[in-house]
This record gives structure tokens, C-alpha cells and sequence, in this order.
């Protein structure tokens, strides 16, 4: 039943609950047709969704044959919400091939290069980062430079005070993927102290890179 869904389907992303009413009545018209249905599922819900939120959500989760997801998280999660009577497959996110190659040249330095990349907002813990970056000692420090990269989905004013105070590199902005690469790739390691997650599309690309 999987592969026979997963070889002719009509494909929808049912990422957010924006468009989540209009993926199921769409969902539901071409079901009436007998064309089966398949919703791509990066996050069943959205981030910091309220209960009232998810409950919408569910209801609208359930207008499809099958599911492919990209965490075991979410697929345990979907189980509950529809039972068995449909498949739901987790395939992790693959490493990417779309992207352009790094611009610049992998500097080998004394200090240990850190990076938190992505959209920031609470559920990833920038804060939490920055905090125990806080509680270095001055010979810490030196011995560690932390960038932050990402557009800010909040007090932008109030983290750029509090990265600048610390010392903290930042571009707090939306990059381009070329941008998102040479970050990566300039890096020894990416940081990522997220709170809850489904999945991380910055987490294979480090791995590529």
C-alpha cells in the first residue's frame, strides 16, 4: 500500500496551518476523484502552536492516504492522531544537492569557530547559547568565537544589545543560500541548542559541508 501510494501520488505540503484548510478541502475534492493523496509533513504543527491551534491542526492532518515525514518524533506523533489505517513513512531529510559550493577558504585558526544559524526564534535556544556563552571566563573567550546568523523573529533590537555587550559577531538578517553555505562551511561547529524540534534542514547541510 505504501509504494502504491508513494509511486502515483498528489503531493502537498502540510506545513502550516495557514494553508492547512486549503490542502484538505483540495485533499478531500481529489479524494472524492479516487487520486490518492499524500501530505509532506516537515512539522505537524507549528512552532509555539497553542493547543487550540494543534487540535485544528489534527482535524486537518487527517484528510490524506498517506504521510511522509522527516522525524521519528513526528511519525509517532501521526500514529497516534490517524491510528493505523494509513502509512505514514519518516525518511530523514537528505543531504542537499541543490546547494552552490562554498565561496571561501576553510581558515584553520587557534580559536574554535562556532556558529548558530537558521530563523531564530524561542523554540531554538539562542538564548540558551548565548547564555552559557555569557559564563565563560575572558581566556574562555578567546579561545572560542561565536557568530550569529539568521533573521529574528522578535526583540531583533533587544538581541543585538546583548550579543554587541558580549562581544558576539552577528548578522541578524536572512542570508541567501550561497551566504548559508560560506557560513557553514567557515565554521568548526554548528550550534544548535533547540528546545524542541522535528527536524533541521541546517543539520544536513553541516553534515555536507
Amino acid at each position: 500500500l505504501v509504494e502504491r501510494i508513494l509511486d502515483h501520488p498528489l503531493r502537498f505540503a502540510a506545513i502550516s496551518l495557514f494553508w492547512q484548510p486549503a490542502f484538505w478541502y483540495i485533499a478531500r475534492r481529489l479524494r472524492k476523484l479516487g487520486v490518492p493523496v499524500i501530505f509532506i509533513a516537515h512539522n505537524l504543527f507549528d512552532h509555539d502552536a497553542s493547543s487550540a491551534k494543534k487540535r485544528i491542526s489534527g482535524t486537518l492532518l487527517k484528510g490524506a492516504d498517506g504521510y511522509l515525514v522527516h522525524s521519528s518524533k513526528d511519525a509517532g506523533q501521526l500514529a497516534e492522531l490517524i491510528g493505523e489505517s494509513r502509512p505514514v513513512v519518516c525518511r530523514n531529510l537528505p543531504s542537499p544537492t541543490t546547494f552552490p559550493q562554498p565561496t571561501n577558504e576553510k581558515i584553520v585558526g587557534d580559536r574554535l569557530e562556532a556558529l548558530f544559524i537558521g530563523f531564530i526564534r524561542p523554540y531554538k535556544g539562542l538564548d540558551l547559547l548565548v547564555e552559557a556563552y555569557s559564563s565563560l571566563s575572558d581566556n574562555e573567550r578567546k579561545r572560542v568565537h561565536l557568530a550569529v546568523v539568521g533573521e529574528v523573529w522578535g526583540d531583533e533590537e533587544g538581541l543585538r544589545n546583548q550579543l554587541d555587550a558580549l562581544g558576539i559577531d552577528h548578522n541578524l538578517s536572512f542570508v541567501s543560500e550561497q551566504q548559508m553555505v560560506d557560513y557553514v562551511h567557515a565554521c568548526d561547529v554548528v550550534v544548535l541548542p533547540y528546545r524542541t524540534a522535528s527536524g533541521s534542514a541546517v543539520i544536513p547541510l553541516a553534515y555536507h559541508l
